[in-house]
């Protein structure tokens, strides 16, 4: 939620979600959104934030890449990369899901704008053990 400017422009460690409590403030109100690419969230995730002496309610979005490396964006080395631990996923959707928070994983289309198919049995293995797969 907060960004160091003295290194290089990452995120501050201290607002990793892990490190979120609840009562902290927000920063850029209402834009400021929960989001913390590829850092899961606590189970106990904290969901009440403060700013200007209100406090309001804002859920975490779980947000990873179907592949390793972060990434969001089709690229030529795109499908070289190895997709993410299934079991991993799982537990990390689990644990999102069990403090009330969304997930997104994302699956980029290739160049002819369409889903690689190695992306998509992944998702569907990780919704099979999650029990949300439909057919």
């Amino acid at each position: 939620m907060g960004v160091d400017t003295d290194t290089a422009g990452g995120p501050d460690e201290r607002y990793l979600p892990v490190r979120c409590r609840n009562g902290d403030p927000l920063r850029m109100f209402p834009c400021d959104f929960r989001l913390w690419d590829p850092h899961p969230c606590r189970p106990d995730d904290a969901k009440l934030y403060t700013f200007g002496g209100e406090t309001y309610y804002l859920p975490f979005e779980m947000t990873v890449c179907s592949r390793e490396g972060f990434s969001w964006f089709y690229s030529n080395i795109y499908e070289q990369k190895p997709l993410l631990d299934t079991e991993q996923v799982v537990h990390q959707c689990r644990d999102a899901w069990q403090a009330g928070n969304p997930v997104v994983i994302n699956l980029p289309p290739d160049v002819r704008g369409r889903l690689v198919q190695a992306d998509v049995e992944h998702l569907l293995e990780i919704a099979r053990r999650l029990g949300v797969r439909r057919e």
